[in-house]
């Protein structure tokens, strides 16, 4: 808890304001994600209390975005795939790619498999992103490959 108290006090400082402006809630949340690669659970209040805005209008931000991920505490994970879920990629196969990987890649392990709904590569479609690089086209031995 003490990262989230630092970095809403850095924020404060930037902004010179205790009260932080709801406009920075995203940026903040980002900054947390990017320190501990997870909102925790129990900074909802802490956070509801530095923008003075409730803790629904903060936990409604955190659910909204899928790169925002709200947990107890963080994952084994040491890869993360995210498969896009839209239309594009369903008629381009990505249910059974995504069988195929949650079949290679049990969860729990040191790979992760999300389900995005959109990662803007409907052209190339099925598409994933493997360490924030989005790649289009993609069979489970070229995820395998980009995971060796």
């Amino acid at each position: 808890m003490q990262k989230i108290e630092n970095i809403i006090e850095q924020q404060q400082k930037a902004l010179n304001s205790q009260v932080l402006p709801e406009s920075e809630l995203l940026q903040t949340l980002i900054l947390i994600q990017q320190e501990l690669s997870y909102i925790p659970k129990n900074s909802i209040s802490t956070l509801a209390e530095a923008f003075n805005i409730s803790r629904a209008d903060v936990h409604g931000v955190v659910t909204f975005y899928d790169d925002l991920k709200l947990q107890d505490a963080p994952s084994n994970a040491k890869k993360i795939i995210r498969v896009c879920q839209a239309e594009a990629c369903q008629s381009m196969g990505v249910r059974q790619l995504m069988q195929e990987l949650e079949s290679a890649y049990p969860k729990d392990g040191e790979i992760s498999i999300e389900k995005v709904y959109c990662l803007g590569n409907c052209a190339l479609a099925p598409a994933a992103m493997i360490d924030n690089q989005c790649y289009g086209n993609v069979s489970i031995s070229q995820i395998k490959n980009l995971l060796a």
